[in-house]
């Protein structure tokens, strides 16, 4: 009788084969999909996001008027600075009013904390002659206009108003800290009736390059003609000689005789004779 246990048995030799085979198509499905996924398509790579941009500055600070800061800082009612001819900074425009405030007051103590050294040495000298008084008691106003220099400087032009006079004077200023420093430009004589236009500092610098440039030029040289006095001299001889008929007296003819030199020393002509003007 077969017993069938061991028929059915999975360790049977009969079932080795199938059970083989069946491990080894699991395998190779298992192999097959790795190899899919491994040899695939590229990888997406993560989409960078940018940053979202900074926030926009802050506005600018809002510039003071003249009208405020004249209020604001007590500045006298002669100094006038309008509006559309003011310096940009509220720093600049500080600087500015104080300044000249100073100076229509006659305050020379304010005035030279804002001078340079060469400016402030000639207003110390002025204070003690008193020139400084004499000179700032007549102020009626003064008229500012902001501007600047061919160099790019910030400079004011002031116009002060003495009696009938008008006195124009030109300074440049550096702002460092909120400190500022005024230093005073040259001032071409006439220059008042000079000045015309939009930008007198403009002008002003433009008649002081042409007054430069001419003081430059050499003086012009002036030729003295030259008078040969011995012909003249021995002709006035002879007439006398042949008028009178006799020889006359013999002029002294030794070196240094007044108004005649040797004819063997003639007298050169001077190289240079400065003009009336030049004294």
């Amino acid at each position: 009788m077969t017993n069938r246990k061991s028929k059915r048995s999975p360790s049977s030799p009969r079932h080795a084969p199938r059970w083989a085979g069946v491990g080894l198509g699991l395998a190779a499905i298992v192999l097959s999909s790795m190899f899919l996924a491994g040899c695939g398509g590229e990888e997406e790579k993560p989409v960078v996001v940018a940053p979202p941009p900074p926030p926009p500055p802050p506005p600018p600070p809002r510039v003071a008027t003249i009208e405020e800061l004249m209020s604001r800082l007590a500045i006298d009612q002669r100094v006038r600075l309008p509006e559309e001819l003011a310096p940009a900074s509220e720093d600049a425009r500080v600087a500015v009013l104080q300044f000249f405030d100073a100076i229509v007051r006659g305050d020379g103590s304010t005035a030279g904390e804002f001078m340079s050294l060469p400016d402030r040495l000639q207003l110390e000298a002025m204070q003690k002659d008193g020139s400084w008084a004499k000179a700032t008691e007549g102020i009626a106003r003064v008229d500012l206009r902001a501007g600047r220099s061919p160099l790019g400087d910030p400079a004011v032009l002031a116009v002060f108003h003495v009696g009938r006079n008008f006195e124009p004077q030109l300074w440049t200023y550096h702002i460092d800290n909120a400190t500022a420093m005024f230093d005073a430009e040259p001032t071409p004589p006439g220059i008042m009736n000079q000045l015309s236009g939009e930008d007198w500092i403009g002008a002003w610098y433009k008649v002081l390059s042409d007054e430069l440039a001419k003081a430059d030029q050499p003086d012009e040289l002036v030729t003295v003609p030259q008078q040969s006095f011995d012909k003249k001299e021995d002709a006035e001889d002879m007439s006398s000689s042949e008028g009178g008929g006799g020889p006359g007296p013999a002029r002294p003819r030794g070196p240094g005789s007044p108004g005649k030199r040797p004819v063997k020393d003639p007298i050169d002509p001077p190289p240079f004779m400065p003009s009336p003007g030049g004294r």
